[in-house]
């Protein structure tokens, strides 16, 4: 019984040495270094600017017209009624133009491209 009350306060002992305080129940608070944040940094949103207009200057005119009314906030069935035609009739083209495209730009991972519905 005494070699193990031991080796339990030697394994405090340890963890206590290395800063591993093990009788601490707060977290850390507002003092604590920062985390870096998950999201994509200027030099992302630059790159991410750059291949949208490289796309944008591979769409055909229509194809371009489209794809800036979608980054407008604009519904297809929106689109459909000022354009004509029908909401998955423009959507199938806009998708069909950005699969076309897509490869030469070097980021198409081999899937059918994803056009937001």
């Amino acid at each position: 019984m005494k070699m193990a009350q031991n080796k339990l306060l030697m394994q405090v002992r340890r963890h206590k040495q290395k800063r591993r305080d093990v009788t601490r129940t707060e977290t850390a608070g507002d003092d604590a270094p920062p985390v870096a944040a998950n999201d994509p940094g200027p030099e992302r949103h630059a790159i991410g600017r750059e291949l949208l207009q490289l796309l944008y200057d591979r769409l055909t005119d229509d194809e371009r017209d489209l794809a800036l009314r979608r980054a407008g906030g604009q519904q297809w069935t929106e689109i459909a009624a000022e354009l004509g035609g029908t909401p998955q009739g423009h959507r199938m083209k806009l998708s069909r133009a950005v699969a076309r495209v897509s490869p030469g730009l070097g980021f198409d991972d081999g899937e059918e491209a994803d056009v937001p519905s």
